[in-house]
C-alpha cells in the first residue's frame, strides 16, 4: 500500500501546472487527416482526451479547441480512458495560456463539494 501511495504522489509530484476538468469538443488534427475528442481536463502544459481514434505515444497533433484555438502538442500517453498529451508551446506562449485557462475553468480541487455546501 505504502508503495502504491508513493508512486500516485510522485505522479502528481511531475505534473508543472494544475489541472482542470473541462469537456469541451475539440478536433485532433495529424497532418491531412482530423477526428473529434473530448478534452477531459486541461493545463496549461497538456490535456486529457477521450476519442476513439489514438495516435500512437510520440505522435505530434494539433489540438483544436473552439475557446483556446489550434495547439501543438505530442501524444505521452495512452490509456483505456484516454490519451494524455503535451502541448509544445514557449513559456511566453503558456504562461499565457495559463491565464485564458484561470478565467474559462476551474481546477480540480475548487470542483469537489466544500463541506456543509448544498449540491
Amino acid at each position: 500500500m505504502a508503495n502504491y501511495v508513493k508512486k500516485i504522489t510522485q505522479r502528481f509530484d511531475q505534473r508543472r501546472n494544475p489541472r482542470s476538468a473541462i469537456t469541451e469538443i475539440a478536433r485532433i488534427v495529424v497532418g491531412q487527416d482530423r477526428f473529434s475528442c473530448v478534452v477531459i481536463d486541461i493545463s496549461a502544459s497538456g490535456a486529457k482526451l477521450w476519442s476513439r481514434l489514438i495516435p500512437q505515444i510520440g505522435t505530434l497533433i494539433h489540438l483544436d479547441i473552439s475557446n483556446f484555438g489550434v495547439i501543438p502538442a505530442t501524444v505521452i500517453r495512452r490509456q483505456p480512458d484516454g490519451v494524455g498529451v503535451e502541448f509544445r508551446i514557449g513559456d511566453a506562449d503558456r504562461q499565457a495560456f495559463a491565464e485564458r485557462l484561470a478565467v474559462i475553468v476551474r481546477p480540480h480541487d475548487e470542483l469537489a463539494p466544500q463541506p456543509g455546501s448544498r449540491h
